[in-house]
C-alpha cells in the first residue's frame, strides 16, 4: 500500500486511463466492442424475444407487444456461438441466463467456453459466479434524478436535482447536516439546514475519456465526525480516497496486491476518528490518519480470501483498537464474525451466513447466525450468549437509544431487548416490503424502508410493552 497526495491524484488518473487503453486497445465503448467482441447479447432483448421473463428487473419497462420469436432462436444461435468457439468476450446486461435459458441448452456450459464473459446485474446470481467479471448495475431506485427530502409523515420538504449519471451508492450525512452522494460522474453535499443546498462538487477522476472511476463494488461511503468522507474506488484505482468536508481530496491510500485486497470492503473510522480500517482478501488494513505511512495489517485466515467472500461494514468497538469484521461466502453460504483488539484476534464466530453486527451502547456486539440471535464482548474468553430460534435477517439489524434490535426475516419483522426478550411476536405484513432492503431508524423511533417492486416507501412505529419501573419503598412517618 502506498499514500498519495491531492496532488498525485491527477495523474492516477491518468495512470488508470492508460492501463484501461492498454487492456481494452480501445479509447471508446464504440471502439471496443468494434473491435474485440465478437457477439453482445442484450438479455432484455432477449427476454422480450423468447418470451422468458428476466430474472433482474432493474426498472419497469412498458408492456412488450411484439411476437416472442419461437423457439427462442436467440438463445440457441447465441450458445451454438459460444460452443463453437466463436466468442472472445460476452456481455451479459441485467437477466440471469445461466439459470433462466431452456435447459436442453445447456447454456451454463456453453457460457463457460468465452474467453472472457462480463456480467451486469443489480445483485449477484447464477451467471455473476460464473462471469470472469461480475460489475454492479443500479436499480431503479438509483436512476433518479432527483434527491427527495421527506418528513416524518412522509410529506415533501424539498428536492434537488442530483446531476448526471446514476446515483452509485445510498447517501450518507455528517453531523454538520451535510448529505453527500456520490452519482456516476461525482460526488456532492447538500446542506440539510439550509433546504437542502448544494454546497459542494468533487469531480470523479475517470478511467478513460467519459468513464468516471466507480466505487469498488458492494462498498459504502464513510463520513466521519469532522465530515470527511472516504471512498473505496475500484477501476484500477484500487485504493481509499479521503475527501474533507468541503470535498477537497487529501488522501489517497493505495490497496495493492501487496496489501491482499484481492475484493476490500468498506472503510470504518476508529473511535477517535483517528484510524481507518478497510477490510481485504486476507485482513485488514488499519491506517493512522495523523501518520499515513503507519500501516497495521490485520489477519483473517483463509476464509475471507475465497473468490466469493463479501465484507461486511466494520464496526468499531468502544475503546482504540478494537474492531469487528464480519462477512459470508455467497458460494457455499458460510460466514465467520472476527473480533480484535489491536493485531490480537480476540474470538472468531463460525458458521452459516451471519448479518451485519452491531455495537450496543455497553459496548457487546449483536448479530444474527445459524438462526439465533448472538451477543458477544470482546473479552477472549467471552463464549457469548445466544437468543431465539429458527431466525434469519434477510436486511441489516438496527438498534435504538435503548438498545432495542429490529431487524427482518423473510418478511417478518423482529424486535429484541438489550437482555435478549423479545419485544413482540414476529409481525407480518400483508403487501410488505421484499427481503435484503435496508433498515433506516428515525429519531423518533420509526423504522423505514422501500420496496423496490412497488416504488413505495414503509414506515413501522414498534408499540411493545415496556418493563414496569419499580416501586418506591414506602417511608415511615416521622422520616
Amino acid at each position: 500500500g502506498g499514500v498519495t497526495s491531492a496532488s498525485q491524484l491527477s495523474q492516477s488518473a491518468g495512470d488508470a486511463s492508460a492501463r484501461a487503453g492498454a487492456r481494452n486497445g480501445a479509447a471508446s465503448t464504440a471502439e471496443l466492442v468494434k473491435r474485440n467482441w465478437r457477439l453482445l447479447v442484450t438479455i432484455g432483448i432477449l427476454g422480450a424475444r423468447t418470451g422468458n421473463q428476466p430474472s433482474i428487473c432493474a426498472e419497469r419497462a412498458p408492456r412488450q407487444t411484439r411476437k416472442p420469436a419461437s423457439g427462442g432462436q436467440t438463445f440457441v444461435s447465441g450458445g451454438a456461438a459460444l460452443n463453437a468457439g466463436q466468442v472472445d468476450t460476452l456481455l451479459v446486461l441485467g437477466g440471469n441466463p445461466v439459470y433462466d435459458a431452456p435447459g436442453d441448452l445447456a447454456f451454463g456450459e456453453a457460457f463457460a467456453k468465452a474467453k472472457t464473459t462480463v456480467h451486469l446485474a443489480d445483485h449477484p446470481d447464477e451467471t455473476a459466479k460464473k462471469a470472469s467479471w461480475a460489475l454492479p448495475r443500479a436499480h431503479y431506485l438509483e436512476t433518479w434524478g432527483d434527491l427527495v427530502a421527506l418528513d416524518g409523515k412522509g410529506g415533501l420538504l424539498w428536492s434537488s436535482e442530483i446531476g448526471g449519471g446514476v446515483v452509485q451508492r445510498a447517501p450518507v450525512i455528517s453531523p454538520q447536516g451535510l448529505l453527500y452522494l456520490v452519482t456516476e460522474d461525482a460526488v456532492r453535499a447538500w446542506d440539510l439546514e439550509a433546504g437542502g443546498a448544494l454546497r459542494h462538487t468533487f469531480r470523479l477522476p475517470e478511467v478513460a475519456a467519459q468513464m468516471p472511476v466507480r466505487l469498488s463494488p458492494f462498498t459504502k461511503p464513510t463520513v466521519g465526525e469532522d465530515g470527511s468522507l472516504y471512498l473505496v474506488l475500484g477501476d484500477g484505482f484500487d485504493g481509499v480516497l479521503g475527501l474533507d468536508a468541503r470535498l477537497r481530496p487529501f488522501l489517497f491510500f493505495a490497496l495493492n496486491e501487496a496489501a491482499g485486497s484481492r475484493m476490500p470492503g468498506s472503510a470504518a473510522l476508529s473511535i477517535d476518528g483517528r484510524r481507518l480500517a478497510v477490510p481485504t482478501g486476507e485482513g485488514a488494513v488499519v491506517l493512522d490518519l495523523h501518520e499515513p505511512a503507519e500501516v497495521e495489517r490485520l489477519a483473517f485466515g483463509d476464509a475471507a480470501a475465497a473468490a466469493g467472500w463479501r465484507h461486511h461494514l466494520p464496526v468499531a468497538g468502544g475503546r482504540i483498537g478494537e474492531w469487528i469484521f464480519s462477512g459470508y461466502d455467497e458460494e457455499d453460504g458460510t460466514g465467520r464474525v472476527w473480533a480484535f483488539a489491536g493485531r490480537a484476534p480476540r474470538w472468531q464466530a463460525s458458521g452459516g451466513t451471519s448479518t451485519q453486527p452491531v455495537l450496543a451502547p455497553d459496548g457487546r456486539v449483536w448479530f444474527v447466525q445459524d438462526g439465533a440471535l448472538n451477543v458477544r464482548g470482546f473479552g477472549p474468553g467471552d463464549a457469548g450468549r445466544r437468543f431465539g430460534a429458527g431466525l434469519c435477517a434477510s436486511s441489516n439489524p438496527v438498534m435504538d437509544g435503548a438498545g432495542n434490535l429490529f431487524f427482518w426475516c423473510s418478511g417478518t419483522l423482529y424486535g429484541f431487548a438489550s437482555d435478549g426478550r423479545a419485544l413482540f411476536a414476529g409481525q407480518g405484513f400483508a403487501n410488505a416490503p421484499e427481503e435484503n432492503l435496508a433498515l433506516a431508524l428515525g429519531t423518533d423511533g420509526s423504522l423505514w424502508t422501500a420496496n423496490a417492486n412497488g416504488g413505495a416507501l414503509f414506515v413501522f412505529r414498534p408499540h411493545f410493552a415496556r418493563s414496569p419501573a419499580p416501586r418506591p419503598t414506602p417511608r415511615r412517618p416521622g422520616r
